[in-house]
């Protein structure tokens, strides 16, 4: 009696043995990312003013593991941010921490921007969001 009361209580998931569906290798990647690397953020956010056409995004990177971390690349997704990686092979030891630095220009562009910076690492990839909202330069009520 007790027994079936303890399944009952666990919920019928307990009794199916069927086959889960395994993770994808994007979801592995990640899993993996997060075990040996800390990010400070995973997005940034900025509200310009509207004498402001671009912004400076830094973000911090941990190596948490206890190997060297090789970071192969870092990418923006279109021509309006920049990134400036150093000199490769940018080598991160365990322990250490380096700087990301990402611009986003968004002249004659108002609304809301977001755009991904993925960052390609021997440990996985990891994306990596920077975020402007630029106000309308228009006045109101005009």
């Amino acid at each position: 009696m007790r027994l079936i009361f303890i399944l009952l209580a666990l919920g019928p998931g307990v009794l199916w043995t069927g086959a889960r569906e395994a993770p994808s290798a994007d979801v592995l990647r990640k899993a993996a990312v997060g075990k040996k690397i800390a990010f400070d953020a995973m997005e940034k956010e900025w509200r310009s003013t509207p004498a402001e056409s671009s912004h400076v995004f830094r973000f911090q990177l941990r190596n948490i593991d206890s190997a060297d971390l090789i970071i192969h690349d870092v990418v923006a997704a279109c021509s309006c941010t920049t990134v400036k990686p150093p000199e490769k092979p940018w080598k991160v030891a365990p322990g250490a921490t380096t700087e990301i630095v990402a611009t986003l220009s968004f002249q004659g562009k108002p609304g809301t921007i977001t755009k991904p910076i993925i960052v390609m690492t021997s440990a996985g990839e990891a994306t990596l969001r920077v975020r402007v909202t630029v106000p309308d330069k228009t006045p109101s009520g005009s």
